[in-house]
């Protein structure tokens, strides 16, 4: 009974994690395993071949894509009902005191070895080693980009689903191409980002030397490409919870709305952003957390001498300089814990003045 049931989110969880791996490069550049996305990232800055890094991008692209085929053939046409109103639930299982204690194992084991363990073991290097020249600015650096990034993210990813909502085509396709960007790993973005900027580089350049030879101005590289590629990445991170509190709010509410003579642009402010805030909050936080560990694309789209923490800390521990690595990478997760923070401190004021 169980197992049909929940077999679309297991085929959706296992493709997850596919993808993230097919995507990762930290590690497997450090532990020197050679996969498709450090190819990538050696042909285009040690080699110096972009037409090579290209190839592979393609070829790591239809992995993704194919991955994807498969888990919708697996999942096939099964969906899951939300039951009726009138089920009751089972009564809990009480578990014995060893089952219990197996139990409590099993669910803290990963914590305990995939968290607390290496969060230790890095404060413990920071502490010995001390935090490298240009940490400051480093988190600084991953800060903006990350807030930024966030912010284009959800403002576009509520207007589209507002517009899927009110029932427009083009925004229901919209959000499934955004959706499917997510297979994209960061180093595909990033070579498909740096290619529509050479092409309207191009363009630019026909059009100043045509106006009389004036100073052309440089779209390739720099934070704009870096901010694309990560749109191209991280707008279906957005699209889901925002879609999903979008979803929770009774269409009636918009007719109601309507009627009274609110526009599109109200009915949105006054009546789905309030509903709507909670999921939004955690649509910006997601993406902010996913820029903050982002690495492939911003290795290849930074501008020179930007750093942020995730390259310094790769920087470093490719050096094998890991004392040096433990400051900023121990940065990552406690600058992403401040805007947690601040949106459950958000979400709990806002449920107050609520009740």
């Amino acid at each position: 009974v169980l197992a049909p049931l929940a077999w679309p989110a297991i085929a959706a969880g296992g493709a997850l994690a596919v993808i993230e791996t097919l995507a990762d490069y930290g590690t497997v550049d450090h532990l020197g395993v050679p996969t498709l996305t450090a190819g990538i990232l050696r042909s285009w800055q040690s080699a110096g071949e972009p037409v090579a890094a290209a190839r592979l991008a393609l070829i790591l692209l239809v992995f993704c894509a194919a991955l994807i085929w498969v888990e919708r053939r697996a999942r096939g046409r099964r969906r899951v009902s939300g039951g009726t109103r009138n089920q009751r639930a089972l009564p809990p299982r009480r578990l014995g005191a060893a089952q219990g204690l197996l139990a409590a194992l099993a669910c803290v084991t990963p914590i305990v070895i995939g968290l607390l363990l290496p969060i230790g073991r890095l404060a413990w290097l920071a502490g010995e080693n001390g935090a490298p020249d240009g940490l400051a600015q480093a988190a600084l650096n991953s800060a903006a980009l990350g807030l930024t990034a966030a912010l284009i993210a959800t403002l576009v990813a509520l207007a589209v689903c507002a517009a899927a909502r009110a029932g427009s085509f083009f925004a229901r396709i919209s959000s499934q191409i955004a959706a499917a960007g997510y297979a994209a790993p960061g180093a595909v973005a990033a070579l498909g980002a740096l290619a529509f900027f050479s092409a309207a580089q191009a363009g630019l350049d026909a059009i100043w030397s045509g106006a009389g030879g004036l100073a052309p101005i440089s779209l390739i590289g720099g934070v704009p490409a870096l901010l694309l590629a990560y749109q191209t990445r991280y707008a279906a991170a957005a699209l889901g919870p925002v879609n999903t509190a979008l979803e929770r709010i009774a269409p009636n509410l918009d007719g109601a709305a309507r009627s009274l003579g609110a526009g599109a642009s109200d009915v949105l402010v006054r009546v789905h952003w309030p509903l709507a805030r909670a999921g939004v909050f955690s649509a910006a936080l997601l993406v902010f957390v996913e820029v903050l560990k982002e690495l492939p694309a911003t290795m290849i789209l930074r501008p020179f001498n930007m750093e942020t923490l995730a390259v310094m800390a790769h920087n470093y521990a490719h050096d094998e300089r890991l004392g040096a690595a433990a400051a900023p990478a121990l940065a990552i997760p406690l600058l992403a814990m401040v805007p947690l923070a601040l949106a459950a401190r958000a979400l709990s004021l806002s449920d107050q003045a609520r009740y």
